[in-house]
């Protein structure tokens, strides 16, 4: 039986150009004379069918970069649910929808995959063509025609034929890099915990201790009985845990800050409309390097120099402990004799630094070096340095949501605010030297000295007066002020390279740049341009000419693959390069 099979098959003519023709390219059949054959006309639905995929990909690669750069870039999502219940004073209403983290990778992991099916759309049916282009001009070795199929780039020896190959190549090895360049995008993107604001939730104002300014009068409260040590203590004991509360190590120059049980609710980076802080700014320090520009000093001590705090402060301290900054009242208004009236203080007064202790058995700086000429005093095993401090006192009040909530029940500014006068202006700054000396012996709410004592200074200094403030405004408020707010929720802030992007971007539009290119050489130079479908390339492709072995003597030599036309389809051959 086998035999006669084979008998059967051994009697047909192989005739490829017998069988019903079927044509390669969708086109119009060429027109030919005695000398050329002429181009033959494209039509539009072919040229469509061809250039779609790459249209395609570079409208989406646009599109792409805009939504990460225009939309995604700053912006916040949410973690776990597209409208989350919001911490308020009262309640907890739902934000407005809003799309996840998850939504964001879900839409840029599905654009990858369109992304990567147009390039392959169009990368696939580009071999064929490159092979054929190239196979029609100076011909293909069976080695760099196998590379070309198998791995869709041109073997390293075959770039630099002509131009035309370089464009060509060029353009295969991007594409191979656009298939593998989405980490380069979806890394782009980092996401960084981030509270964000619910606007437009129906929520009652917060409540916040004022006065109302000429109410406020020393009748009525202990705090100026002159045996209510115990009651200005208590006073004291508020201040530091309210700076407790709202400083830490950080410097944070230029920041004011107000503790409130109002706002205890609401989430980190919250806005407030309007509140009312405690303002101190030191304008300058300057560092005395002459001892007579110190007129107290009668004896090398301090005990002069400090005489003007202990007469005019509220209570007095258990203790100066090492590394305190005093600064030392210079005004003949006792603290009991304050009017309460408002004011604003702009002052220049002498501050007093135990910057070094120094014993046969230990020692302690506040800073290494001090600033050069600087007067240092030494008292026994204490050193001592003196400095003019410019400042101003009073307070400050955030207006159109410049202040956020930037820790628990604490408010800051967000943006500067102008100096007002203020009833406890004078008051606080009596209390806060006493307030400073208990602050740098807890040593938990200011920033280290070694490095820049100056920074250390105004830190306390600023801390001092903003304890001393809160505390005596909260026991003697006179009336309530309401301020609007928005509330704030956990989100995660999409931060976005934009390198990384524009990177991504220029190797996808490289894609169409030198697709583009290509398409016009391949047109204008090609006698027989493959556009169109070449699914079915290499089955039309006749090669019974070409031996099916590697290994034949037909390739050991220089001899290159080319193609020539055939009816409707190519006919591939071995020829040796002229």
């Amino acid at each position: 039986m086998g035999t006669d099979i084979e008998a059967y098959y051994s009697g047909l003519s192989y005739t490829p150009h017998e069988f019903i023709p079927y044509p390669l390219f969708d086109t119009e059949p060429a027109r030919k004379d005695d000398k050329h054959t002429t181009s033959k006309k494209i039509s539009f639905a072919t040229w469509l069918n061809t250039i779609w995929p790459l249209a395609l990909h570079g409208i989406l690669s646009i599109t792409t970069a805009v939504l990460v750069l225009a939309y995604i870039q700053g912006r916040h999502f949410n973690v776990t649910e597209r409208t989350p219940p919001v911490d308020v004073v009262e309640g907890r209403p739902r934000a407005p929808f809003n799309l996840l983290q998850s939504d964001i990778v879900t839409i840029i992991s599905s654009i990858m995959v369109v992304l990567r099916c147009t390039l392959m759309a169009w990368g696939t049916p580009l071999i064929w063509r490159v092979a054929v282009f190239l196979m029609e001009r100076r011909g293909l070795s069976r080695r760099n025609l196998k590379t070309l199929l198998h791995y869709g780039v041109l073997s390293p020896g075959a770039y630099w034929s002509d131009l035309f190959t370089v464009v060509i190549g060029l353009l295969l090895v991007i594409v191979l890099c656009a298939n593998f360049a989405s980490p380069v995008l979806t890394g782009s993107i980092s996401w960084a915990p981030s509270n964000q604001l619910a606007r437009g939730l129906p929520i009652n104002p917060a409540r916040f201790d004022d006065i109302e300014d000429g109410i406020r009068s020393k009748q009525g409260t202990s705090y100026f009985y002159p045996n209510g040590e115990y009651v200005r203590q208590g006073f004291v004991l508020d201040a530091l845990g309210i700076i407790g509360r709202e400083w830490g190590r950080d410097r944070e120059p230029g920041v004011l800050k107000r503790v409130s049980s109002s706002i205890e609710t609401l989430a980190i980076n919250s806005t407030v409309e309007n509140v009312t802080l405690p303002y101190f700014q030191v304008h300058s320090i300057q560092w005395i390097t002459d001892r007579d520009d110190i007129l107290a000093f009668r004896a090398n001590s301090t005990s002069t120099v400090l005489e003007p705090y202990h007469n005019s402060t509220p209570i007095a301290a258990l203790t100066l402990p090492f590394g305190y900054a005093l600064l030392v009242p210079n005004t003949t208004t006792n603290w009991s004799s304050d009017p309460m009236e408002p004011t604003i203080i702009r002052d220049t007064r002498l501050l007093v630094v135990y910057y070094k202790f120094d014993s046969e058995t230990k020692g302690q700086d506040l800073t290494p070096t001090m600033p050069p000429n600087t007067y240092l005093l030494p008292d026994k095993t204490r050193h001592y340095a003196f400095a003019w401090v410019t400042f101003s006192a009073g307070v400050g009040r955030c207006k159109n949501h410049d202040c956020i909530v930037s820790s628990p029940s604490t408010i800051r500014n967000n943006t500067p605010v102008d100096l007002e006068p203020h009833q406890f202006t004078f008051q606080a700054l009596s209390l806060a030297p006493v307030i400073s000396l208990y602050l740098v012996n807890l040593n938990t709410s200011v920033p280290f000295s070694w490095n820049n004592i100056d920074a250390y200074i105004e830190a306390v200094l600023v801390r001092s007066y903003s304890g001393a403030w809160s505390a005596i405004n909260a026991r003697m408020w006179t009336q309530s002020a309401y301020s609007s707010y928005i509330p704030s929720f956990p989100g995660l802030l999409a931060l976005v390279d934009h390198t990384r992007v524009y990177t991504w971007l220029a190797v996808q539009l490289l894609v169409t740049f030198l697709g583009v290119i290509f398409l016009i050489i391949q047109s204008s130079r090609s006698k027989y341009p493959l556009i169109g479908d070449t699914t079915l390339t290499a089955f039309y492709v006749d090669t019974t000419l070409v031996p099916t072995s590697g290994k034949h003597a037909a390739f050991r030599g220089e001899e290159v693959l080319k193609i020539e036309p055939q009816g409707d389809r190519l006919r591939a051959r071995l020829e040796r390069p002229g």
